[in-house]
């Protein structure tokens, strides 16, 4: 079989300058996965070229930012199409401001490898990162860029700093109280840790770098937590179902294909401590990060397969009704409600997993069950 992935949203390393504006533009990143054995694949491509005659549509390459106020009947039609034939799809949608404070959460005020994850530790997680904005300013997105690009003790201790002062300003309720609690005794740690690795020790309470192209690093791309779930999510179905080995297309990738296959690398090396971290927990009944030694990632042009243009449509689908819902776009929202219930609405691991704020999820859910 074969995991046709593409994504939508993605604008590289997030920037320092103008860093709240970039947010507003282009708020979320979506990741989408379909599974095809061959007969499936050629079932796709026979359904999306008498489509394409049927609506009009006259490209070279379907896109979802070309179609999706364009020509909504054929995302439509193609996501009623992937539910009636119980296509697996998966989608990774993650709003970027609340993954960055994962990322600070994670990174230094909570890291997990000081604490062991149980259900109800990513829970509170889980809602300290979707109101993490109401104790710390927006510049706290902006001296955490700092710190990581930097990549120094000096700029990581500032940061340190920054922190205190902000969740030292009035009122302390008891949230801010506990991200001090935590903030200081991860301090505490950071110089146990200093103590004997003076240069080394600030790395442990930042981001892994990616590397790219050129021997550079780019820091807090979502990419490589999306596409592990991604990944993970899949081959859960796949073990489940018994369909065998499966192979992963991706979209033509030159910037960011170093990343993927480091990916692929550390779920072939780490898998058994990527799966001990989430025994036990909620995660454990989405993912399964046991994948097999032969499986492999090829990256294709997708003006030349059709299952690629597919994912393409959907992630920009995804992408872009989350946004119309946050800008309350309603006649789009509404022309397209049925559909992202018919992605939604299929048991895990397939589906949609949202990596959003609580509330904002709430609110989503509330609306499609009206």
């Amino acid at each position: 079989m074969k995991l046709f992935i593409d994504e939508s949203g993605n604008t590289g390393p997030t920037k320092i300058k103008n860093l709240v504006s970039n947010f507003a533009d282009q708020p979320y990143y979506s990741l989408t996965g379909i599974l095809l054995n061959n007969e499936q694949e050629k079932q796709l491509n026979s359904f999306i070229e008498n489509s394409v005659q049927k609506f009009d549509v006259h490209s070279n390459e379907l896109k979802a930012k070309n179609l999706y106020e364009t020509e909504p009947n054929l995302i439509i039609e193609l996501i009623k199409y992937i539910s009636q034939k119980q296509i697996p799809c998966f989608t990774e949608i993650m709003e970027k401001k609340y993954y960055m404070n994962i990322q600070i959460l994670e990174a230094f005020i909570a890291p997990s490898h000081l604490t062991p994850l149980f259900d109800e530790l990513i829970a509170f997680k889980n809602f300290i990162a979707s109101n993490l904005s109401e104790y710390l300013s927006d510049k706290i997105y902006e001296k955490f860029c700092k710190a990581c690009q930097s990549y120094t003790a000096n700029e990581f201790e500032s940061f340190i700093q920054f922190i205190k002062r902000e969740l030292n300003k009035k009122p302390i309720d008891y949230i801010k109280q506990f991200l001090l609690d935590m903030t200081n005794m991860a301090e505490l740690s950071y110089f146990a840790l200093k103590s004997n690795e003076p240069t080394e020790a600030f790395k442990s309470y930042l981001p892994i770098p990616d590397k790219i192209h050129n021997k550079n690093y780019v820091f807090m791309l979502p990419n490589y937590q999306a596409f592990s779930h991604l990944i993970g999510r899949a081959n859960l179905y796949i073990n489940k179902n018994k369909c065998g080995d499966f192979k992963i297309i991706h979209d033509e990738q030159k910037q960011f294909d170093i990343i993927y296959k480091k990916i692929i690398q550390d779920l072939k090396t780490l898998e058994l401590e990527s799966n001990e971290m989430i025994k036990d927990t909620i995660i454990e009944e989405k993912i399964n990060f046991n994948i097999d030694e032969n499986l492999s990632l090829h990256f294709e042009k997708s003006q030349n397969l059709i299952p690629l243009q597919c994912v393409d449509l959907l992630s920009g689908f995804v992408m872009r009704y989350l946004k119309d819902f946050e800008d309350k776009k309603i006649k789009r929202i509404k022309r397209y409600k049925k559909s992202i219930l018919q992605l939604i609405d299929v048991p895990m691991p397939e589906g949609i997993n949202f990596v959003i704020p609580d509330q904002d999820f709430s609110k989503l859910i509330d609306y499609l069950e009206e």
